[in-house]
């Protein structure tokens, strides 16, 4: 875990000073946790850490039960599932936003999207009952454990409104994630939203954007 957020602070500050700006908050969705961003002249990098599958529920059960099963079911006469005992998965999101302002009648209002990257994970344990051949005793099993890692692709789309009177940010996005590692090619919805404090840098280098920026 703490591996992670030094990574992540690393690819934070490595994004240039130029019209630097932070915000920092919370979000509720997929991810369900912290959100940091960092503000360049017209483009963005977020990175969201915190409770992932909100959308999904037991996907983790769902998706390993049949392979667990049929693992576990080989060497055995009968077998009985009890129980399955999930943790809070966690996922870590990282994305380059591209900024665009909505109309110029509206200069605290943009619209952003981008892509990046995606990594969660989630732990599952089994209690189920057995039998082995050649024997009529029912014996049990506690705590066999599962665990689900993904990695993959995302792509981002939404919109910010900033206040021009107060240092603050509310937002929502949809994200598209792609999983590359685990199950290839699996697609799933993502969203969000959420409140972030700004600071450093000078609100006037963010906005308004004026339908500038990199073609």
């Amino acid at each position: 875990m703490e591996g992670i957020f030094f990574i992540a602070a690393l690819l934070i500050t490595a994004v240039p000073v130029y019209g630097q700006d932070w915000g920092i908050g919370v979000r509720v969705g997929d991810p369900v946790g912290i959100t940091i961003k960092k503000y360049t002249e017209y483009d963005a990098i977020e990175l969201s850490i915190g409770g992932a599958d909100l959308f999904y529920g037991n996907r983790l059960y769902a998706r390993n039960l049949h392979t667990f099963y049929n693992e576990k079911t080989s060497g055995y006469k009968g077998f009985d599932y009890v129980i399955n005992t999930p943790t809070i998965p966690f996922g870590f999101q990282l994305n380059y936003l591209i900024r665009k302002e909505l109309s110029y009648t509206m200069p605290a209002m943009q619209w952003f999207y981008g892509f990046g990257g995606q990594f969660r994970i989630q732990k599952c344990s089994y209690d189920f009952h057995y039998q082995i051949p050649n024997n009529p005793t029912w014996y049990t099993s506690t705590g066999d454990m599962v665990t689900d890692v993904d990695l993959g692709g995302n792509a981002v789309i939404g919109m910010e409104y900033t206040p021009t009177i107060l240092p603050i940010s509310l937002f929502f996005d949809m994200t598209l994630f792609m999983e590359a590692v685990d199950d290839p090619f699996i697609f799933w919805l993502q969203g969000g939203i959420g409140l972030r404090y700004n600071f450093g840098g000078g609100m006037g280098d963010r906005t308004p954007l004026r339908g500038a920026g990199p073609e």
